[in-house]
């Protein structure tokens, strides 16, 4: 996959998104795994970040909310 071409999809739907954010620093190893999943999954940087820490977030935090 084209670097370039992923980074200026991101951008676009980052600037799509008013929502605030914070900056998140990882690993070059780690960042580039995720564009893997992210490629083949289809969706941006955000949106695989979102999904997996939702998905983890319920695996720990669903028992405490009975």
């Amino acid at each position: 996959m084209n670097r370039e071409k992923v980074f200026d999809e991101e951008v676009d739907a980052i600037s799509r998104d008013d929502r605030k954010r914070k900056s998140l620093a990882i690993d070059m190893d780690t960042y580039w795994k995720l564009r893997e999943i992210c490629a083949k999954e289809r969706r941006t940087l955000i949106m695989q970040l979102q999904l997996l820490i939702e998905n983890r977030y319920d695996e720990l935090f669903d028992d405490e909310q009975l």
